[in-house]
């Protein structure tokens, strides 16, 4: 699928197996295409680009959020590798789009590395510029946000692989690098990072933190906001049916919460 234009929703069936939807990738029961929104991918205000890199084993999971992205932003792509090189780069592909910004000093790193500071207070860049001003300044027309997708372990020998690279690796270690903390979400920790039994209160899915991050650098305004709240609808879409199928971590979180509000005697 192109950045430009969603593909018709289609339902394919391997042999041998149910009805998958050829747009979402889901089972036809479950299909999330009437989640996205209705116009195609929308256009984010100031030009910000997503690109995430995921790994090859995270491309294979169905409950992979990072293909949805695509779906609901327009300037928004997804990479399969466990790294990123510029001798690899073809022409006009999301990999050059990366080592563009890289070049041009408008490429974010999301991940929380050693030296990362969270998307709250990262609203001046050490030069003093203004994100804002960094923004329009800039020749691709946004800021590039580079998110990693995979597990953390996954996460972390992608991130080192990038930082350690012989070629390009000084360039990344002087991109600014963000994480998302729990205070930089815009709902309580209690309904973030339910598709997956998460490490920490505080983590996220790859989606919820593409929209979370583009709230931040988008200016936090209302444009921002329906950014995020058009990515948000996906997400928890998805975690409602995972609901409805009675996902073993999502009934022991809520049997959990009910446990908790015992004991306070409420």
């Amino acid at each position: 699928m192109s950045e430009e234009e969603a593909s018709p929703a289609e339902e394919v069936r391997p042999a041998g197996r149910r009805v998958v939807c050829g747009k979402c990738l889901r089972p036809g029961r479950v299909c999330l295409c009437a989640f996205f929104p209705p116009d195609g991918p929308i256009d984010t205000s100031r030009g910000t680009r997503v690109v995430i890199l995921q790994h090859p084993m995270e491309a294979k999971k169905a409950l992979a959020t990072a293909r949805l992205a695509p779906h609901v932003i327009r300037r928004a792509s997804v990479i399969t590798g466990r790294r990123l090189r510029r001798s690899t780069v073809p022409t006009d592909s999301a990999r050059e789009a990366v080592f563009r910004a890289l070049d041009e000093g408008t490429l974010w790193v999301v991940f929380p590395g050693a030296g990362a500071a969270p998307f709250s207070e990262r609203e001046v860049e050490e030069s003093g510029t203004s994100l804002a001003a960094s923004q329009e300044e800039s020749k691709g027309g946004g800021v590039t946000l580079l998110l990693l997708d995979g597990t953390w372990k996954q996460g972390k020998e992608m991130f080192t692989a990038l930082y350690e690279d012989k070629h390009d690796g000084e360039a990344f270690r002087r991109a600014p690098l963000v994480y998302l903390s729990p205070q930089c979400l815009q709902r309580p920790l209690e309904d973030a990072g339910l598709l997956r039994k998460e490490p920490a209160p505080g983590c996220v899915s790859t989606l919820e933190a593409v929209a979370e991050a583009l709230f931040h650098i988008e200016g936090r305004d209302d444009a921002a906001a329906k950014v995020r709240e058009a990515i948000i609808r996906v997400y928890d879409a998805l975690v409602a049916f995972q609901r409805d199928r009675g996902a073993p971590h999502l009934v022991r979180r809520e049997k959990d919460a009910r446990r908790d509000i015992g004991k306070a005697g409420v």
